[in-house]
């Protein structure tokens, strides 16, 4: 138990409503504050600098001047009941198949939130109708996928995001590598989690 809790503090970046969480349920000591401050302060900056790099990288080679907040769309044909479809999606998917506690797409949120400084009238709208529609995570555990629901969800309301009509957040509890399964295990609340990892 000590040593998953040693583990959980120094090899995720929890911010501080996870630390809150966990210092609640766990009742432990924490470690060395100096230590805490180390790791947590380079793993930011390499988040931050993967997420910059994905947003130049749009920007030059694929010639989204938006970048990461691009709100264009296209339409591709899908396999609907055994007929095509064509439906309209936007051009830039965002995709974390290893969510975690969503640490990824939180920083992702926090990026694209910077160009809209000055513009926060417009933030809730373009959240509702641009960015949560293609803002997607899987994720195996589901300690790990309800802080990442928690994060995601509170870091929103922090941006001044005001949600008006319950959509909720593309983060599934699921396996990102295993093929999709129809069987169903009757198991206690079986159907539940079938159909969020569907």
């Amino acid at each position: 138990f000590v040593i998953c809790v040693f583990v959980l503090f120094f090899y995720f970046n929890f911010d501080l409503y996870t630390h809150v969480i966990v210092f609640f349920f766990l009742m432990i000591r924490r470690p060395p504050r100096s230590t805490l401050d180390r790791s947590s302060a380079a793993s930011d900056v390499y988040k931050r600098q993967i997420v910059r790099a994905v947003d130049d990288i749009l920007k030059t080679e694929f010639d989204l001047p938006q970048g990461l907040a691009d709100n264009s769309k296209t339409k591709i044909k899908v396999d609907v009941q055994g007929k095509k479809v064509e439906q309209e999606v936007h051009r830039v998917q965002i995709l974390d198949p290893a969510t975690g506690t969503g640490t990824f797409l939180a920083e992702t949120i926090k990026h694209i939130h910077k160009k809209f400084q000055g513009q926060q009238g417009i933030w809730s709208n373009y959240v509702e109708k641009h960015l949560l529609p293609r803002l997607n995570g899987f994720e195996l555990l589901m300690a790990s996928y309800a802080m990442a629901h928690l994060q995601l969800d509170l870091l929103l309301t922090e941006t001044g995001y005001k949600n008006t009509t319950n959509q909720r957040l593309r983060v599934y509890l699921t396996n990102s590598l295993e093929e999709a399964s129809s069987e169903n295990p009757n198991l206690f609340m079986s159907q539940w989690l079938t159909d969020e990892a569907a």
